[in-house]
C-alpha cells in the first residue's frame, strides 16, 4: 500500500520559530504512517520547491501557506487540508482528513465548526493569535478537554480560508 506523501506548507519563521516544531510536524507526519514530502519553509531549496507537485496532499499549517497551497491545487490538481497538529483526538482527525483529501481530492479544514454556527455560551477560554494555528489549538483544547474556547484572530482571513476548504 502507497503511503500518502504530505507536503508542509506556511511553516514560517514568523509562525514556527526555530523551536523544533517544524521537526515535531515531520515527525507526527510519519507516526501517523505517511511521508514526508517537502516544507515549505526557511531553508528549502529550488529543488524542494520542484518537488512540491511529487505529493498527494498539503498540510497548511498557517494563513501564510493558504495562497501556495490554492496555486498547488489549481496548477498540479493537489488538494490541501487546513489545520496544525495539536492534542491527541484533533491530530488524529487531521492525519485522517490527509488521508481522505489525498484519495478523494477534496479541501478541506481541520478546525472549527461552520463559521455562520453561534459560538458556545459558556466559553471558559479564549485564544488569542493566527487563524490556523490558533483556531486547531482551539480545536484540540476543546476535542482533548471539553473546554469551549474561542478564538480572536486580530487579522482577518477566516472568510477566505472557509471559502475554500471546508471541514468535514
Amino acid at each position: 500500500k502507497k503511503r500518502t506523501v504530505v507536503n508542509i506548507l506556511g511553516a514560517t519563521p514568523l509562525d514556527f520559530s526555530v523551536n523544533g516544531s517544524v521537526d515535531s510536524m515531520k515527525q507526527w507526519i510519519a507516526d501517523h504512517e505517511m511521508e514526508m514530502g517537502v516544507c515549505l519553509s526557511m531553508g528549502c531549496s529550488l529543488e524542494d520547491v520542484r518537488n512540491l507537485k511529487e505529493a498527494d496532499v498539503n498540510l497548511v499549517v498557517s494563513y501564510g501557506g493558504l495562497a501556495a497551497a490554492e496555486v498547488l491545487e489549481e496548477r498540479f490538481g493537489l488538494p490541501y487540508v487546513v489545520g496544525v497538529p495539536f492534542g491527541e483526538t484533533f491530530s488524529g482527525r487531521l492525519a485522517a482528513m490527509l488521508k481522505q483529501s489525498a484519495a478523494a481530492k477534496v479541501n478541506r479544514c481541520a478546525y472549527r465548526r461552520d463559521p455562520q454556527e453561534p459560538e458556545p455560551v459558556d466559553v471558559r477560554a479564549v485564544i488569542i493569535g493566527e487563524s490556523v494555528f490558533g483556531g486547531s489549538l482551539a480545536e484540540a483544547v476543546e476535542m482533548d478537554t471539553g473546554i469551549p474556547v474561542k478564538l480572536l484572530c486580530p487579522l482577518d482571513t477566516e472568510e477566505r480560508r472557509s471559502g475554500n476548504a471546508r471541514g468535514g
